[in-house]
């Protein structure tokens, strides 16, 4: 059986602590996890995507994400909060994420 994929989407201005907490829950378990449970391996695929160097709240910028077509097979999109909401984002983006589901 295929992972469940959860596609995590940074936009410009994602605020840094809802996207760590996203990973976090769905990404791979920290070892301390073992004794709560045994599960070898989380049991999502996950990917965080968007445009390379995008910037965050914190002014620093992510790169090494995966592309934005990545969400077309997600099962989940996870969009974590934003500092200026009211900012314009990048069409193609918003776009992605209006067609995946």
């Amino acid at each position: 059986m295929a992972a469940h994929r959860v596609a995590m989407i940074v936009l410009g201005g994602t605020f840094v602590l809802d996207l760590a907490v996203a990973v976090q829950a769905f990404g791979r378990r920290p070892s301390v996890f073992a004794k709560i449970r045994h599960e070898a391996e989380a049991p999502y695929e996950v990917g965080v995507c968007g445009r390379e160097l995008t910037h965050t709240s914190l002014g620093f910028t992510l790169g090494d994400l995966k592309p934005i077509s990545w969400i077309t097979d997600a099962d989940t999109i996870v969009v974590p909060g934003l500092e200026a909401p009211w900012e314009p984002q990048d069409p193609a983006v918003l776009e992605a994420i209006a067609d995946a589901h």
